[in-house]
């Protein structure tokens, strides 16, 4: 997955949560403090301590919607595995590229166990 940088321009002081959210994957989240006319630096959104991976990605594999990447999601991209209907990419195609197949397993089974952090 790329890796892409986000600047959004806030012009209130303030503390805020920024969230980033994407399909089958969990949520990673952050905190963050802007100052008056200072330019805020979230670095990587996706690090360990947000909820990210160790190597600081997001982590994929959650189809199933309970919060955690478990037998539950492993059995969906199972039964869909090499299949191209729009059901079965709607599914499990984690990675979304256009095929649910062993990159899309492969993402459950690194990622298995993880939870969406409070």
């Amino acid at each position: 997955m790329q890796r892409q940088r986000f600047k959004r321009f806030i012009h209130s002081a303030g503390a805020y949560t920024v969230t980033a959210n994407l399909k089958h994957y969990i949520p990673v989240k952050a905190a963050v403090i802007v100052q008056d006319g200072k330019a805020a630096d979230l670095g990587n959104l996706a690090a360990s301590g947000n909820g990210g991976s160790k190597e600081g990605l997001m982590r994929g594999g959650n189809v199933y919607p309970d919060a955690e990447i478990n037998i539950y999601d492993a059995v969906i991209v199972g039964a869909s595995l090499n299949k191209t209907t729009p059901e079965a990419l709607a599914a499990a195609d984690i990675n979304g590229d256009g095929s649910v197949n062993q990159a899309d397993l492969d993402l459950v089974e690194k990622n298995f166990l993880a939870q969406i952090a409070n």
